[in-house]
Formats: structure tokens, sequence, C-alpha cells
């Protein structure tokens, strides 16, 4: 009806300030923390450096570039040329992240996707959680028995036995 989208959300406003996390941002934090975990992996176990507080320092320092440096990376997979600082935020700001169908078509042998490629109206693109681990430590509960009651809310899924 107006014909252009709404005024993003000022970065010096309380929204963009104070919000929660939204979903790109979470799924995007936990691919980092993955990629930082193998990162100091593949340095500290297989390179076997040894651990003093001169070296753990300096592992902190390396972390921190290969951190600065991911979230400024247009190779993360599943981005499709954005960055995740980008990305995190525009969904900060309320920017939503338009597309084509036929930019957003995951599988060409879809009947689905090859309709939606066909549609010529925009497509919201978002990421999911599918490919993150499931657990009390990649919750946001405070406790495991905040955790456990919210797994007995579904049906047929039990909790892991403490």
């Amino acid at each position: 009806m107006q014909h252009s989208a709404p005024p993003p959300i000022s970065k010096d406003s309380a929204a963009y300030r104070n919000a929660g996390f939204g979903t790109h941002e979470i799924v995007l934090y936990y691919d980092l923390v993955r990629e930082l975990l193998y990162e100091c992996w593949d340095r500290v176990v297989f390179a076997k450096l040894p651990l003093s507080d001169d070296s753990l320092e300096a592992e902190v320092r390396s972390l921190e570039t290969h951190r600065d440096e991911w979230l400024e990376s247009l190779e993360v997979e599943d981005l499709r040329g954005r960055t995740p600082a980008s990305v995190v935020e525009r969904e900060r700001r309320r920017i939503p992240e338009v597309m084509s169908g036929r930019e957003a078509m995951v599988d060409h042998d879809c009947p689905m996707c090859q309709m939606m490629a066909d549609d010529p109206t925009p497509m919201f693109w978002n990421l999911d959680g599918c490919n993150m681990d499931e657990g009390f430590a990649f919750s946001f509960h405070r406790t495991m028995a905040e955790w456990e009651d919210e797994e007995r809310e579904y049906p047929g899924v039990q909790p892991p036995m403490r």
C-alpha cells in the first residue's frame, strides 16, 4: 500500500539496544561458536601448543581475530553473499532479507521449489535452527529443570536422562 519498506529501527533506540536475539542472530552466533571451537581445537590440540599464560593470551587474541574475520566473511555457507555481521545488523534493525524465488530455491528437483522460482514476487529469506544441536547446553533456560519441563510439553519427546 505504501510502495516502500518501513524505516529500519534506529541504532539509538531502546528497541535496538535492548531487544532479545532473533533467530538469525542465534543461528549465526551458534555457528560462530562452533567455528571458534574448531579453530581452537586445531591450534591447541593438533598443533600441541604449550599452555602458558602468554600462549593463552595469544590464543585469545587469535580467536578474536578469527571471530572478526568470520563475521565479515562473504564465504559463510547459506548466507548467499551476505556477511554474518550484516545479517545480524539487519535483523536487529528489523530489515527483512528479501530475494527472488529463483534465488531462494534450495532443491532444483523439488516441484514446490520450481513453482516458487517461477513466482515473480519477492520472497523472504531466513535462517532456521535445523543444524543446531539440541539439549540443555544450547537452550536459553537457566536450569536443567526448566529445560526438562519445556521438553515434556512436546508429545513423544523425552528429555535425556541425567
